[in-house]
Formats: C-alpha cells, sequence, structure tokens
C-alpha cells in the first residue's frame, strides 16, 4: 500500500490530502429542484383554478341560458291562457294584458307573495327562482305593425352565478276562440250517445272529443254500440257522472269500460270557456220577408237573404235552396221535409226564456257547404264576411232526421237531436256546442264525422277574446 504525500514547496513537508466530498452539489441540486417543483406547483394550482373558474363561468353561463330559454316558455305557456276583452286595442293593450297576467301569475307558488307590476309601457313579473338559477321576465310595447296589429316585445333574463343571459321574443294581438271550440261536441247540457251512433275525427281521434260541464248525474253516457274516436271530457264529480253500457261500445278506441274508465275519461278542475254570442251583425242583412201568406211550395224554391217573422211555422216541403242569412224570429218551428242546400247561415233570434215552440226539424238530405258558397256579388258581400257558422240558434232545439252531407262550420243551439238514420257522410268542418242545460242526444244509425283541421278557429256570431301569438323570426339573443 502506498501513501500519497503533497510536498509544501516552502517547508517541504508533506501532508495528507483530504478526499472530496459532493454532499454540497447534492444540496444546492435539491434546492434548486424543489424551487423548481415549488414554482411548477404553484403554475400548476394557479392554472388549475383558473381553469376551475373558467368551467365555473361556463357552468353558470349556460344555466343562465338555460333559464333564460325557460322564463320565455314560462310566459309562452301563460300567454296561451291569456283571455284579454274583445275590445282590446293598441291602446288598451298593455293595461288588459297586466291584468290577465296578473290573474294567471299573483298569488301562485312560483311567485308567492310578490306580484305583477305595470309602468304603463312595460309590464314587469317578479324574480322566479329554480335552484341556483333565476329568470326575470318583462313585456314591453311596440309599435303596431303595417297592418295596424297591436304588438309588444317579450324578453326573459337568467341569471346564475355571476353570469346572465337575455333572450326575447315579439308578440302580436290575435283573435282566441273560446275553449268549447277545441272540441267534436261541447254542450253544457248532458251528452247521450247510444244506439249505433258514432263520433269520429278525420284525421285524428282528437278530433272526437267530446265535452259536457254538467254537474248531474250522467253528464255524458255512452251505451248500446256506439262509438266515440275520441276521449270524453266532463267537470262532473262523482262515479256516477259517466254511464258506460252496452256490450259494443266504444271509447278512445277501446271497448274494455276499465280501460275506458281509466285513460279515456279526464275530468277537468275548472270549466272551459263556452263563447258568448254576438248576433248584432245578423238581423240588418236581410232583404226579404217570409210570412204566412209567402208561396213556398214551388219546385226549385231559392230563398236569398231572409226574414221568418214570428209565428209563421214554415216547411220547406220541396227541394230548397237557402243563400245568404236566413233570421228566425221566435216563435217558430221550421221544418225542412226535403233536400235543403244552406249556402248561407241560419241565425234566430235569441228565444232564451221566450215562450216557444221553437224548433229547426231537418227530415230531408241537407248539405251545407255555408256562405264560402256563395257567389262574389254585392247582396251577398256583407253576408259572407260571417263566415265559419252554419247554424247559430239560442233558445231553439235543432232536430236532424235525415241523411247530412256535409256541414262546412259550426253550428250552435240550445238542444240537438240527431236520430234515426241521420248521418253526415261527408264531415262537419266545426264544433257542435250546446248553448244551454238541455240534452244533446245522438242515437239510432247517426252519424258524426268531425274535421277540426278544416275548422274556423273564430266562427262567426260569437264573441272571440284577444290574446297573443310569437311573431316567426324574431327570436333573439343578448348577453
Amino acid at each position: 500500500m502506498y501513501l500519497r504525500y503533497q510536498i509544501n514547496p516552502i517547508n517541504g513537508r508533506g501532508r495528507k490530502r483530504p478526499p472530496r466530498s459532493g454532499h454540497g452539489v447534492a444540496y444546492i441540486f435539491a434546492l434548486v429542484m424543489l424551487a423548481l417543483m415549488t414554482v411548477m406547483t404553484v403554475a400548476l394550482a394557479s392554472s388549475t383554478n383558473v381553469n376551475l373558474s373558467r368551467n365555473q363561468h361556463m357552468k353558470d353561463a349556460i344555466s343562465a341560458q338555460l333559464s333564460a330559454e325557460s322564463g320565455l316558455q314560462f310566459m309562452i305557456m301563460s300567454f296561451a291562457r291569456l283571455r284579454m276583452p274583445a275590445a282590446t286595442n293598441s291602446e288598451t293593450l298593455m293595461e288588459n294584458l297586466s291584468g290577465g297576467l296578473a290573474s294567471i301569475v299573483d298569488g301562485t307558488a312560483n311567485v308567492s307573495d310578490q306580484t305583477v307590476s305595470y309602468s304603463g309601457s312595460t309590464i314587469s313579473l317578479p324574480e322566479i327562482s329554480a335552484g341556483a338559477s333565476s329568470f326575470t321576465c318583462s313585456v314591453s310595447v311596440l309599435a303596431p305593425d303595417a297592418e295596424g296589429t297591436p304588438r309588444c316585445r317579450l324578453t326573459s333574463t337568467g341569471s346564475c352565478g355571476l353570469a346572465s343571459r337575455t333572450v326575447s321574443l315579439d308578440m302580436k294581438m290575435v283573435s282566441v276562440s273560446a275553449d268549447a271550440f277545441n272540441y267534436a261536441v261541447a254542450s253544457k247540457g248532458s251528452i247521450s250517445v247510444s244506439g249505433n251512433a258514432t263520433i269520429d275525427g278525420m284525421t285524428s281521434s282528437d278530433e272526437a272529443n267530446i265535452l259536457s260541464v254538467n254537474q248531474e248525474a250522467f253528464a255524458i253516457s255512452v251505451g248500446g254500440s256506439a262509438t266515440i274516436g275520441g276521449d270524453l271530457f266532463l267537470t262532473a264529480e262523482g262515479v256516477d257522472s259517466v254511464h258506460l253500457q252496452g256490450g259494443g261500445l266504444s271509447v278512445g278506441g277501446s271497448s274494455d269500460i276499465a280501460e275506458i274508465v281509466d285513460n279515456h275519461v279526464h275530468r277537468l278542475p275548472e270549466d272551459p270557456d263556452f263563447p258568448e254570442l254576438d248576433l248584432t251583425p245578423f238581423e240588418g242583412l236581410t232583404t226579404t220577408v217570409i210570412d204566412s201568406d209567402t208561396n213556398l211550395d214551388g219546385p226549385g224554391l231559392v230563398v236569398n237573404n231572409a226574414r221568418i217573422l214570428a209565428g209563421t211555422n214554415p216547411e220547406f216541403k220541396q227541394d230548397t235552396v237557402i243563400n245568404g242569412i236566413l233570421y228566425i224570429e221566435s216563435p217558430n218551428t221550421v221544418t225542412f221535409k226535403s233536400k235543403a242546400v244552406l249556402n248561407a247561415i241560419i241565425v234566430t233570434q235569441d228565444a232564451t226564456g221566450l215562450a216557444g215552440p221553437n224548433e229547426l226539424l231537418f227530415k230531408g238530405q241537407v248539405t251545407a257547404p255555408g256562405v264560402d258558397a256563395l257567389p262574389d256579388t254585392p247582396e251577398f258581400q256583407a253576408v259572407k264576411a260571417q263566415d265559419g257558422t252554419v247554424i247559430l240558434a239560442p233558445g231553439f232545439g235543432v232536430q236532424f232526421c235525415g241523411s247530412v252531407n256535409s256541414i262546412n262550420g259550426t253550428i250552435a243551439a240550445d238542444q240537438f237531436s240527431f236520430l234515426g238514420n241521420s248521418n253526415i257522410s261527408g264531415e262537419i268542418a266545426g264544433t257542435i256546442i250546446g248553448l244551454s242545460s238541455s240534452p244533446l242526444v245522438m242515437q239510432g244509425n247517426a252519424t258524426i264525422l268531425v274535421n277540426r283541421e278544416a275548422a274556423d278557429d273564430t266562427p262567426a256570431g260569437f264573441v272571440h277574446f284577444k290574446g297573443l301569438a310569437t311573431i316567426t323570426d324574431t327570436y333573439a339573443e343578448g348577453n
């Protein structure tokens, strides 16, 4: 073994050289790495916080957008229930709209004890919360369109966290028909369908839905081999309000009574709207008079814009064409014994509470294209504006005993009877409306085929509410 000595150049003495150590370098390297890791950790934490904040903001922004859309849909659903007075115009739109919305929204769980407010040009709804998000809605007045139709703008702002989003949609005022027009048959009295009678829809079962708001037992009765293509709607409570009895009956496509009761009988929480009548446009449209001295026996009888005086009780024994308007005073029993073509609207004096008898009897074949079939001549110009209705007979009973090719419009009377082999082999483009508590009866082989798609939503002779409808292509988004 050899030892190395280093000779000191000064004293020449040799000494042992200490070994070199790496501990200092490692320590410095560790400090550098620790600092680097600390910097990276801080940077990562900062980046993570930024990403979390960004993600939270994106989440809040999406929630705010969804809340704004929810507010828009909430308002559109509220507008669907809105009924403003028929006389509403540009000057009264906002006031009537405010009152209508208040009646729908105020006092509900959505707004608690808050209320709809109205400033004169803007209607504001209270904030409605849904979890962490919420929305506020307002309606502001716009200038009428080129046709003078009143308009307004619905705005909904959704909020969540620090994010908010706004969407808007323009609306216009439209006429809105009463709820009763949404049914094939709607009656204030009971409805009885028996024998082989049928009520069906042209394109869907919904077209054959029937409604009774009568509160007595057997509000709706279906028996024998009768068929109702749609469902039964009523407001009466109790198991005896619907009477189903017969081996061959069918309701809503089912013949099983238990299934019909469970799935095709609907009890509404409140009475649907029935239309009020407006008879003022009709009486002044007549130009001829039918009284007891009028000869109605000639073949090929044509009657234009006629008034039947009270107590005449005419019988149309031959084929008859009625053009324009046939206005019937009370009391009267008007009988069509042969073929009748109604290019017309039959309107009666309001005989509610008046002495009768007051009846319209159709014993032969009936074809009723309505006023749409009239020529464009001056004598019928005013009558043609009264479209969508074929019979409007308050206080009168109407009976069909023969065949009916088609009825192009709504028919309304205090009482209806479809008896024997009465058959609407074409269709009825409208609603059958029972105006009183008198029963509506269908029996024998009576058949009604309803075409709601071809029906006029605002038929003549009725007071129609005002509502709001969306204007296409006006949806807009904003922050």
